[in-house]
């Protein structure tokens, strides 16, 4: 037994000893066998020694179905669906997709890709969200990483061929192989894994990652401080986390997400994730103008770029509005939604020196029917018209703006001015 030295004698089965062996089941070290040399049949995992694992939080990496630091490569056929990207690497370090850029300089699109490829040298916002894509990625590995009080510790000596791993918290000090045996997953939808392994993961060729009993693989974390490797044809499930390089043979499959802290290569692969129930609400990361801004142009978008993907449908005028500080006038517009990224083109130039506020309500939904949480809100302030002195473009009725009055080669605010004759001094 793993907790206990000495020997253990042959014992009559009793019911009480029956009981006593099946609450400690969990404990029993695979290599214990019966009289007749047969292993003890355990399922490790059905009864985790200590309370559900939390699942690792990805953050706006959980965007991603393939996400990487220094570059993600295909050779043949490979299908993808979801979104990719690459930072801090530039978007030469994305091969073998011939790159369709979009009008919108944000996001680029490949035959091979149910979803949008993005960049770190992309059109804003696309590096800051790429940045934090991968800040969120480096902090779910670490994470996983540091998971303490795991359920298990270096069983089968890291060779998972033919076995069956219910939920709970693993940990290996070394590698850790599947053969063409495969590895049975079971629990329920709600269950959680976390694999951390030490050394590599090697998924030989032809091996099966089978879920059984509800096992969702968005509930799956493999965090690797070595590389992983998937063997050709083989069925990978679940979300994989590596320190180093994930290589995907010809053929194999991917249930789940490939996050490298190196790169990602492929080989007429295909790579795709079941839905997780998506329960959080959608933000607004960053908008343009910023919060309070001054000096903006009469003739610019406004944008708002969202935490996650959004239902287009419910991106309109009627969710994202922009109108006068003042009197609260709606100011007419037209609205268009790509990737993550909200626009508002006002049908006619601002008005000068006007104060505006742009709202993107509760309305507004994600993919999966999450409403925004609250409404979004940001001013800002448009620039001043010096084109022509001594006037502006009067805003309407109730909206403030500041008199511009030219004097000489100045511009004076807010002032009045008063002529007086100058007395001419006796000589």
């Amino acid at each position: 037994m793993s907790k206990h030295s000495g020997k253990v004698s042959r014992l009559g089965v009793t019911a009480a000893v029956l009981v006593a062996a099946l609450m400690v089941l969990t404990s029993i070290n695979i290599g214990v066998k019966d009289l007749a040399g047969n292993p003890v049949a355990v399922t490790p995992g059905a009864t985790p020694r200590t309370s559900a694992r939390a699942p690792v939080n990805l953050g706006s990496a959980g965007n991603f179905v393939i996400l990487a630091k220094t570059g993600i490569s295909t050779t043949g056929p490979t299908a993808i669906v979801g979104d990719i990207g690459v930072s801090p690497e530039s978007a030469t370090a994305i091969t073998g997709f011939s790159l369709i850029m979009d009008s919108s300089g944000t996001f680029s699109t490949s035959s091979y890709v149910t979803g949008n490829i993005y960049a770190s040298d992309y059109v804003v916002p696309t590096p800051i969200t790429m940045t934090n894509a991968i800040l969120d990625m480096e902090t779910a590995y670490t994470d996983a990483a540091g998971r303490a009080l795991p359920d298990y510790i270096d069983l089968f000596a890291g060779d998972i061929s033919g076995q069956t791993l219910g939920p709970g918290l693993w940990k290996w000090g070394t590698s850790v192989s599947v053969s063409d045996l495969g590895v049975t997953i079971t629990g329920s939808a709600t269950d959680v894994w976390i694999f951390q392994i030490a050394g590599n993961l090697i998924v030989g060729n032809t091996a099966i990652v089978h879920l059984s009993g509800g096992a969702k693989a968005s509930n799956i974390f493999w965090q690797v401080a070595g590389s992983v490797s998937l063997g050709t044809t083989s069925q990978m499930k679940g979300i994989i986390l590596c320190q180093t390089m994930i290589a995907m043979s010809t053929g194999a499959t991917l249930d789940g997400r490939a996050m490298a802290q190196t790169q990602v290569t492929l080989d007429a692969t295909t790579v795709s994730i079941d839905p997780a129930a998506d329960i959080t609400a959608p933000t607004v990361m960053s908008t343009y103008p910023v919060n309070l801004a001054k000096e903006v142009a009469v003739n610019k978008t406004i944008n708002a770029t969202f935490s996650e993907a959004m239902d287009p449908t419910t991106i309109t005028a009627a969710t994202f509005t922009l109108m006068y500080a003042g009197n609260k006038t709606v100011i007419p517009g037209n609205v268009t939604y790509k990737g993550i990224t909200a626009v508002f083109t006002p049908t006619s130039s601002l008005t000068n020196a006007t104060l505006y506020t742009a709202t993107i309500t509760i309305a507004a939904k994600d993919k999966a029917g999450n409403p925004m949480a609250v409404n979004k809100a940001w001013n800002f302030t448009t620039v001043l018209d010096a084109a022509s002195p001594g006037t502006t473009t009067p805003p309407p009725s109730g909206i403030p703006a500041f008199p511009v009055v030219a004097v000489g080669a100045f511009i004076v605010l807010g002032v009045t001015l008063i002529a007086r004759k100058r007395k001419k001094l006796a000589v």
